[in-house]
């Protein structure tokens, strides 16, 4: 979880009767759920990730495997602690980091749809993918225009108030994620990996920071570098959460990505608009 995440876990623990030195120590006990110091250092390795693109590192983060409430999983135990803290993390969306970030490419995770046969040209959201939005970070401009037709034209979304709704909205893409976003979030990586050395052979440089050609190219040539995946939702074990939608969601994103569209945007400059 990002520390903004944290810190307004263990808030709202107190404010239910308990000791913020107890919150604290028992998420520390969890998996991987709290592990950044401060909000100041969330913002210090958002910079650096920053200076990365701006050198021509592109730079991938897995969405989360909790739906918009969780990191991986429902807070364990039976303590009056625990079921309270799943409670306050039912109350609202409690967004990851690194992959809030907005100089981060945040994969989410799809399957297959079916169960028997599974069909891999129907790819619908993994039941455990992360999105949501930064409690920390504002929208990057290139992400104005589709997160906002989100946010105004979607039915069923969660509470206005248990989300930033002019913050990062995230993830950006996906892939199929089986075995959760870490599986994911490499694939994808690996993808522009080679897309980067078609880069490199025709004499050009590292695409770096994806952010803004991402959402320009999904707007321009919609469809063509990714498949729009319309069903799913990051309810996960809480009875609200951010549905699929046609265009960008903070379920999967942008869709995942079709290796003929991607070539022709991102191995080339021909169609970029300046």
């Amino acid at each position: 979880l990002s520390a903004y995440s944290c810190a307004l876990l263990c808030d709202k623990a107190v404010k239910k009767g308990h000791e913020r030195s107890d919150c604290e120590a028992f998420m520390q006990e969890q998996r991987q759920v709290c592990m950044y110091l401060s909000q100041d250092q969330v913002g210090r390795i958002n910079t650096a990730l920053q200076v990365l693109g701006v050198r021509g590192v592109s730079v991938f983060g897995s969405s989360g495997d909790g739906g918009s409430h969780f990191s991986f999983d429902r807070f364990s135990g039976t303590s009056e602690l625990a079921n309270d803290l799943n409670d306050i993390s039912c109350s609202f969306q409690m967004p990851v980091f690194p992959t809030s970030s907005p100089y981060i490419t945040s994969v989410g995770g799809t399957v297959w749809k079916g169960t028997l046969f599974p069909d891999p040209s129907h790819p619908v959201a993994w039941s455990r993918t992360g999105g949501g939005f930064a409690w920390q970070f504002p929208r990057p401009p290139h992400q104005d225009k589709m997160v906002s037709d989100y946010l105004q034209s979607t039915s069923g979304l969660p509470p206005a108030s248990s989300y930033n709704t002019t913050a990062r909205g995230y993830p950006d893409v996906s892939a199929v994620s089986e075995e959760g976003t870490s599986q994911s979030s490499p694939t994808v990586a690996g993808i522009f990996s080679l897309l980067t050395d078609l880069r490199l052979q025709r004499g050009l440089k590292p695409l770096g920071f994806l952010g803004p050609r991402l959402y320009m190219v999904a707007e321009k040539f919609p469809g063509e570098a990714f498949q729009d995946v319309t069903e799913g939702t990051t309810a996960y074990h809480c009875d609200n959460g951010f549905p699929s939608a046609k265009g960008w969601d903070p379920v999967t994103g942008l869709g995942r990505p079709v290796w003929e569209g991607l070539k022709r945007h991102f191995a080339s400059d021909d169609t970029v608009v300046s």
